[in-house]
């Protein structure tokens, strides 16, 4: 990302958890609305998510796949794939 493609209009620091050697951390959040497509997405649809919620893609995918199993995950070219076929794949 090129430093012309943010333009931040507020920035909201906060302490959270140290690293093991109880160093501060300072966790960033920018102002969600400095980000014109976020006008775009649905109702209920977060503007900012928690990135450390799961360990890997991996373990996403997999929860997606128990909870949204019959729900489709991807569609290309008129041919659908649920979340628990992407599973099995």
């Amino acid at each position: 990302m090129c430093s012309s493609d943010l333009h931040v209009k507020s920035v909201t620091a906060r302490p959270v958890r140290g690293d093991t050697l109880n160093q501060p951390k300072i966790e960033i959040r920018e102002d969600p609305m400095s980000r014109p497509w976020i006008r775009s997405y649905d109702r209920g649809v977060p503007a900012i998510i928690d990135a450390d919620a799961y360990p890997s893609v991996v373990a996403l995918l997999e929860q997606a796949a128990k909870t949204y199993g019959d729900l489709p995950a991807f569609e290309c070219f008129g041919t659908q794939m649920t979340y628990a076929q992407f599973d099995e794949a």
